[in-house]
């Protein structure tokens, strides 16, 4: 299976400035039911 992965920024290790910096991909994070936000409905206006 495939997964969908996105491109991120790691640093290695403190301190190390823009040198410590590591491109990484990683999966992209996907919420679970008790992660997800309420659903709140836009009611029109009278």
């Amino acid at each position: 299976m495939a997964e969908n992965l996105m491109h991120a920024l790691q640093y290695n290790s403190y301190g190390g400035g823009a040198a410590a910096l590591k491109h990484v991909e990683v999966p992209i994070p996907t919420p679970n039911k008790e992660n997800q936000l309420p659903f709140f409905p836009i009611l029109p206006e009278n």
